[in-house]
This record gives C-alpha cells, sequence and structure tokens, in this order.
C-alpha cells in the first residue's frame, strides 16, 4: 500500500467510541474470479490541509482462505457529503489491490491510477453519502464517513479474469 494509505489508515474517522476517522462498519464484497464477503473495518477518511488532499482507506491482511484487501483512494480537497470520486476525475490518484494465495498459487487483481504501478487500469466510484464530526488530529482532519465503493479490478494480462469489488462503509 502506498505511504500516504498507511498514514490515513493509522489515522482513524470518529464514530463514537473509536478514534477520529474510524468507520463503524465497513464490508467488502467480491465477485467474478473471486467471491466473498469480509469485514473491512476501519475504514478511514482523512483531509490534510498543508497539501489539500483527502483519502480513504482500508487494509485487509491475508488470513486463509480471506485475501489480502488494500484500498486506498486520495482527491483534491475536502470530503463533500453526497459526492462521488472517481478514477477519470483530474488528479485522481489510487491503488486497490486483491491478492489470493501464496507462491505459485498466488493471484492478483488491481486498480492502480497515478500510482507509478507498472500496470495503470481498472476503475473505481467511492460515493461518500455523508460526512460529519470533523476531528482535527496530527495527521490532519479526520471525518466520520458513509458511502459506498464500487470498482473493477483487472488482473495483469487478464490471466485471472476480473474482480468486482462493492464496499459499504
Amino acid at each position: 500500500m502506498a505511504a500516504w494509505a498507511v498514514a490515513i489508515a493509522a489515522c482513524g474517522g470518529g464514530a463514537p467510541g473509536l478514534p477520529p476517522g474510524e468507520s463503524s462498519s465497513c464490508t467488502v464484497s467480491l465477485s467474478g474470479a473471486i467471491s466473498g464477503s469480509w469485514d473491512c473495518k476501519p475504514a478511514t477518511t482523512v483531509f490534510t490541509p498543508s497539501q489539500n488532499i483527502s483519502g480513504f482507506a482500508f487494509e485487509i491482511p491475508p488470513a486463509d482462505p480471506q485475501p489480502e484487501i488494500q484500498v486506498g483512494i486520495i482527491w483534491a480537497g475536502q470530503p463533500a457529503a453526497d459526492a462521488h470520486y472517481r478514477n477519470t476525475d483530474a488528479g485522481a490518484t489510487a491503488s486497490l489491490s486483491v491478492i489470493s494465495g501464496r507462491g505459485t498459487a498466488r493471484q492478483a487483481w488491481g486498480a492502480c491510477i497515478n500510482e507509478g504501478c507498472p500496470v495503470e487500469g481498472g476503475s473505481y466510484d467511492l460515493h461518500l453519502t455523508s460526512v460529519a464530526n470533523p476531528v482535527d488530529t496530527s495527521s490532519g482532519t479526520a471525518w466520520n464517513a458513509e458511502g459506498t465503493l464500487s470498482a473493477t479490478l483487472p488482473s495483469g494480462g487478464n490471466l485471472y479474469g476480473t474482480v468486482t469489488m462493492t464496499v459499504t462503509f
């Protein structure tokens, strides 16, 4: 995961009783070449005023049979309610990945936008339905956010087909 996404995930969006910036719920569902649903909380939404960028991120570490799933999306400006952030937006930067298996059985799918990835591609639509309760932290301003993420993640060279990711947080 890109360094900015790790910093966002470490900061936390603040539902009651949770650190600022952490979602109270998050579910990721995959379909296509790999399928299943997993808990992805906490998903984190943070605004960094010094760079005028916001980010949304979460990470699920690998645990057989659960795949490793990483999501990090950044966009210009503060997060806004009822706003869409897409791979086609000017200045969009993102890295979304799903990795299943180990060694020779390893399979990977991803969407990479302006991250200097060997293969750029895939698509996503992050829809923030609400953002509330901003809290200043050492990393920026954390927000309670709710919404959905839809993404299409191809495999390199389409070796393993495509994964569709749907996230509700």
